[in-house]
Parts: structure tokens; C-alpha cells; sequence
């Protein structure tokens, strides 16, 4: 199952109707985006993350908020939501495809180091709106079923290609680092 970790206040101050109504209602904004969130993670049966920096401003919502295709995860100040994504990247070792939508270049740089595919949070909502319209075509039509559209369909065979070149060099110097840990491996 892939992860699509989100940055998520980067993510709606970026793409509409997210950051219009931001300046008005950003809570009313997040909780609308995360809402969104929950009905695309469904329907593509992904597992989202959207991580915010919290900073204790989070209007009374808990630490961490979990669904079954959906985690929602409100940061302190440290770390902050960037520091968050990285570590879970980390933690995860390539045993998942890890999708990183941020608008920040340093986490995308980051992300992509670690073998996730980074993407900008515009092109995610792009993606959104395709399994939307999927979605609701496939309720319209009896005895359809939704095509589950991935992001990976979305992206050039050149970025796919620099994206598992660099996911097979980090899997061999994981390989070499753990064949120099125990010996005995082969």
C-alpha cells in the first residue's frame, strides 16, 4: 500500500478553495481539506498523512487523529511537520512506496533522498479531482466499479525512471550496510 505523507498547511495555502477561504477561516479550511482527504484516501484506498505544524493551535482537535485511510497529525514545535515526514520516511525502509506532496523544495529534496516520489501539492490535487470524477462516474453507472487512478500514472516514464534508480542505489547501500552489520549474510 503506498503513503501519501502531505504537508498540510503548505498543501491548502497553495491550491484552491483551500486558500481562499484561508484567510477568513483557516480552521475552516483545514477541517475542509481534511474531510476531502478522507474521502479520497477511500476511494483509492491509500493510506494518507497529512501532517501539520501544530504549535498547540489546532482548535481543540487531539495530538493525532486516525482513520482507517486517514492519519491526521498535529506537530508541536518540534518537530516541526518537515522534520515529522522525514522521520517517517526513514522509519519506513522502502518496505512501502512513499508519495511526499510539499510545495517546500528542502523536504522535496529530502523526500525524494529517502526513495519517495515528491510532488508538488498542485499536481496532487490535479490527481484529487481525477479520482473524484472517477469516483462519481463509477456511482453514476450502474455495475461500474472506480479505476483507481495512481500518482504514479500521472508522472513522465523519465521522472519514474530517475525515481527507481534512485530507490534501487538507496536499497543496495541498505543491502551493503546491513551485510556490514552481520557478516554471516551473504
Amino acid at each position: 500500500m503506498t503513503t501519501i505523507y502531505i504537508d498540510g498547511y503548505n498543501t491548502i495555502l497553495r491550491c484552491s478553495p483551500f486558500k481562499e477561504l484561508c484567510p477568513v477561516d483557516l480552521e475552516g479550511a483545514r477541517d475542509m481539506f481534511i474531510d476531502r482527504m478522507a474521502r479520497f484516501g477511500a476511494s483509492v484506498r491509500e493510506r494518507v498523512v497529512i501532517v501539520f505544524d501544530g504549535k498547540n493551535e489546532h482548535g481543540g482537535l487531539p495530538g493525532t487523529v486516525n482513520d482507517k485511510h486517514l492519519d491526521v497529525v498535529f506537530t508541536t514545535d518540534e518537530p516541526s511537520a518537515d522534520v515529522y515526514i522525514q522521520r517517517a520516511l526513514t522509519r519506513g525502509g522502502g518496505r512501502t512506496e512513499h508519495i511526499v506532496v510539499t510545495g517546500d523544495n528542502a523536504l522535496a529534496g529530502a523526500a525524494s533522498a529517502r526513495g519517495a516520489i515528491a510532488i508538488s501539492p498542485e499536481m496532487f490535487m490535479r490527481h484529487v479531482a481525477h479520482a473524484e470524477r472517477e469516483t462519481a462516474r463509477a456511482a453514476d453507472t450502474p455495475g461500474r466499479k472506480p479505476h483507481h487512478v495512481r500518482i504514479e500514472d500521472l508522472i513522465s516514464s523519465e521522472s519514474q525512471s530517475h525515481l527507481l534508480a534512485i530507490k534501487a542505489e538507496r536499497s543496495a547501500r541498505t543491502s551493503r550496510a546491513q551485510r556490514t552489520e552481520d557478516p554471516s549474510q551473504p
